[in-house]
């Protein structure tokens, strides 16, 4: 099971996010395979390790970070849709 870091402030929301879509992936704190931020920067770019909450991320990198914590593409949409994480330069309709 791939761990994600996130955001003591945006724990319980993910926890419960995660359980109620039945995705495999732990939560805690700190230290992890992917961290999740709350910014309030708008349109901040998301990386491969990194997911920034209202940010924007491009498909190659969703389906990246999809393959490095071990969920499908349409859970990492779900979770993308939930962080209001817009996707950018689509490539497969994937998101």
């Amino acid at each position: 099971m791939k761990i994600i870091s996130v955001d003591e402030s945006m724990s319980a929301g993910i926890k419960k996010f995660v359980a109620e879509n039945s995705i495999d992936i732990e939560i805690q704190a700190d230290g992890g395979d992917l961290k999740i931020e709350d910014t309030s920067a708008e349109k901040q770019d998301c990386t491969l390790s990194v997911l920034y909450s209202r940010g924007r991320i491009s498909c190659s990198t969703a389906r990246a970070i999809a393959k490095n914590i071990e969920i499908p593409l349409a859970a990492m949409g779900e979770l993308l849709n939930h962080l209001n994480i817009k996707v950018k330069q689509c490539e497969l309709g994937c998101f």
